[in-house]
């Protein structure tokens, strides 16, 4: 009671195999005044959000595999959409960078997110593939993470776990301008790759 801030333990997930038609919990928070939810295209209704339930509106949900979406009414406007969607078992690897081009003063960085999508590109939210990294060109690799909070893995090998079907590659540039590749590889998946350039 001495704060008013609280963890809710909830994720931002619709992968739940082997829970088929079991109730799931599923709170949508919204400054709209109504939200609607659907589940695989059908409305499950329209509630109201507001100071007095916090901006949260809850449903009690049997668990559907394949798509579950909020929208955000005002009126009879929509003015906003967010989609969960169920994922199949992982077969690519998704990069992308948050700068494609750094400078070449052995300094400056780009963080590469790695992503585990199924054939649609759904991130599969289960994957903990071990994921392998490799550079070439003007460029090294600062760091690699996961944001798992109980990982034990090194910051500074070429290879980590997915977690929650992500990780992330550092990459540092060298003095020297030139293009810079990473490739990232794992059993069973196909390898993919990006490019950066230094100047």
């Amino acid at each position: 009671l001495w704060s008013k801030w609280h963890f809710q333990d909830l994720v931002a997930d619709w992968n739940w195999e082997g829970h088929e038609n079991e109730l799931m919990e599923v709170s949508v928070y919204s400054s709209c005044p109504q939200v609607e939810l659907f589940c695989n295209g059908k409305s499950l209704g329209k509630k109201v959000t507001n100071r007095s339930n916090k901006f949260t509106a809850v449903w009690q949900v049997p668990f559907q595999a394949g798509e579950l979406k909020a929208t955000g009414i005002d009126g009879r406007k929509k003015i906003a959409i967010a989609e969960l969607h169920s994922a199949d078992k992982p077969t690519q690897i998704k990069l992308t960078a948050d700068r494609t081009n750094i400078k070449a003063d052995g300094q400056d960085l780009s963080y590469v997110t790695i992503e585990l999508t199924d054939d649609k590109g759904y991130k599969n939210p289960n994957a903990e593939n071990l994921l392998e990294f490799t550079i070439e060109g003007a460029g090294t690799i600062a760091g690699v993470g996961n944001a798992n909070p109980v990982s034990l893995e090194s910051f500074q090998q070429h290879q980590r776990k997915a977690w929650q079907g992500r990780c992330l590659v550092i990459i540092k540039s060298e003095r020297k301008e030139g293009n810079i590749v990473l490739k990232v590889s794992s059993s069973g998946l196909a390898s993919s790759e990006i490019m950066l350039k230094s100047n």
